[in-house]
């Protein structure tokens, strides 16, 4: 989904006189509407202070200003005041008598409309913004659209508003201002209002893009239904693969698998295809063997390095072989065929020769990750043909020591050793992951030790978890069975218990005592062991290895 940026406003950098002028003018008209009479005092003052101003002396204009504030009231002198700050220039004095206005009279909307634009011209945006919810549906939205634009340009996308938007959208109405408002939603996660945003869009610049961004949004949104309508319409025309990739992503999440295939299969017909997807996943969600191989190959020939294509060609490979008879396979050896051995070969499965071959192109055009992804396809093959250790590891080293940070090569190489019961690699591979002040370190370092039968140095490691909330409870379990090894019972079965007090939940606290239970019975301390097996069903009642002992001992009780 394309991602909207904020633009500037050229419609709202208001000049400042021209607006002002017009705003206080018509908010002086329209109070003059009022049948009231004007102070004739205050009137004189104003009279006075023209007189100072048009002569060039706005210094004493200022102070007789400041003076005449004090004896303003309703906002007509207010504003009166105000505007002629604004002729001579002092704009803080302006910002200074708008305040002490609204400390008088704080729900007046046009007063409200002023200190904000004030505001805003001296950059105070932070303390303009305030004002916005009380202008966004007065008159004076115009005021509020300009605050809020003023307030987006200098926000991350994160910290916008996307009223701010929307106010300027019902002032002058430009697709912008909505597509700002539908990314800030999107990314608020608040899609249904993304989604009304977009669609408003639609009803004045109906576009098969903008189709498309209201359909992501809605998908996104999880408003599945809404996507398919808004794409098929456009689907049999559209110009980019994206339109239909969206609708068959629609499709497959409302469960209507075949009206999917059907838009991969229209796809793959035009025979210009720009992106692997369709072909893809046509062939992931076909059932025959033969056509998701014929569909592969074909993805493969035109994106040959496509790792999600090749990792299932190689993942559908056929172990068994061709089904020749015994003739044909004499035939075959001796290079000859028939066209009934040359049918099977097409309709044979991916062979793992060919698999390899694939894998061996890919691995040519990728880079980085997806690099590391198809080696390690191709590692995987060749430990199901059976090659041998010597010849996988070798391949294997080589890109740990290329991609050292790779977290997938370290999870596949953990698995690898530990499958072929190299578990000193692993253990010694798992460490090196951590670091040095990894609390989990001693502990791994301990199991390690354990495997080698270095159970005195496997020790210490586990004693020196103590106090560590994390490993400690595990550190007493395995030194419980070291002393279990070592022939020291009692010593077991307190460690053992132990560490099923510092376990931290019920169930392994369970398995715990049951270990002590155990080995109280090996003893021949039946009574005790049938205690602490009670215990451990309490703790919890689906151990079943606790019910089967604790069964076996009151049986010969």
């Amino acid at each position: 989904m394309k991602k909207y940026g904020t633009t500037g406003c050229a419609a709202y950098r208001f000049a400042p006189f021209l607006f002002l002028f017009f705003l206080i003018s018509t908010i002086i008209g329209i109070s003059g509407c009022k049948n009231q009479s004007p102070d004739t005092t205050f009137s004189v003052a104003l009279e006075r202070i023209d007189s100072h101003i048009e002569s060039g002396n706005p210094k004493k204009a200022a102070n007789l200003l400041v003076r005449l504030q004090k004896r303003a009231s309703g906002s007509r002198q207010w504003l009166s005041i105000i505007k002629r700050h604004l002729q001579i220039h002092r704009y803080d004095l302006a910002l200074s008598a708008a305040s002490e206005a609204l400390a008088r009279q704080p729900a007046n909307e046009e007063l409200s409309a002023l200190k904000a634009w004030l505001l805003t011209r001296d950059g105070l945006i932070g303390d303009a913004v305030s004002f916005f919810p009380i202008l966004k549906s007065s008159r004076y939205r115009a005021t509020a659209a300009y605050v809020g634009v003023r307030q987006a340009l200098d926000a991350s996308l994160s910290a916008q508003d996307p009223l701010w938007w929307i106010t300027c959208w019902d002032c002058k109405p430009s697709t912008i201002f909505l597509k700002n408002a539908v990314a800030i939603s999107a990314l608020g996660r608040d899609f249904k209002s993304a989604l009304e945003y977009a669609k408003r869009i639609l009803v004045s610049d109906d576009t098969e893009q903008n189709r498309l961004e209201a359909a992501c949004i809605a998908l996104d949104g999880k408003f599945i239904d809404t996507t398919i309508e808004l794409l098929q319409p456009v689907f049999a025309y559209a110009q980019s693969e994206a339109v239909p990739l969206v609708l068959s992503d629609a499709y497959v999440l409302a469960g209507k698998m075949d009206k999917a295939r059907y838009v991969w299969d229209s796809m793959i017909s035009k025979s210009r295809l720009v992106h692997p997807l369709a072909l893809y996943n046509f062939a992931w969600s076909e059932p025959d063997a033969e056509l998701r191989k014929k569909t592969l190959e074909q993805c493969l020939f035109l994106f040959p390095g496509y790792y999600p294509a090749v990792a299932l060609y190689a993942r559908s490979t056929n172990f068994t072989g061709l089904s020749f008879d015994p003739l044909e396979k004499e035939l075959d050896k001796a290079g000859y065929t028939t066209l009934v051995m040359e049918e099977k070969k097409r309709a044979a499965p991916v062979s793992p020769q060919d698999a390899l071959r694939s894998l061996e192109t890919a691995a040519t055009l990728a880079t980085g990750e997806e690099y590391i992804k198809i080696e390690l396809e191709r590692l995987r093959l060749l430990e199901y043909m059976r090659e041998s250790a010597t010849f996988i590891q070798p391949r294997l080293w080589n890109l740990l020591e290329q991609y050292p940070e790779s977290t997938v090569l370290q999870a596949y190489a953990l698995s690898y050793f530990t499958r072929i019961n190299e578990y000193t690699t692993a253990f010694a591979l798992n460490t090196k992951q951590k670091s040095d002040t990894s609390e989990y370190t001693a502990l791994f370092d301990g199991v390690r030790l354990c495997s080698v039968g270095k159970l005195d140095e496997a020790a210490v490691l586990f004693e020196s978890c103590a106090g560590n909330e994390q490993t400690e409870w595990m550190a007493l379990a395995n030194l419980g069975l070291i002393s279990e090894k070592k022939r020291e019972y009692a010593e077991a079965v307190e460690q053992f218990s132990l560490g099923a007090e510092r376990a931290p939940d019920t169930r392994a606290s369970s398995r715990l005592h049951f270990e002590a239970a155990r080995i109280l019975s090996n003893v021949r301390n039946r009574d005790r062991a049938i205690s602490v097996l009670g215990y451990a069903l309490q703790l919890d009642p689906q151990n079943y290895r606790a019910e089967q002992l604790l069964r076996q001992l009151e049986a010969v009780r």
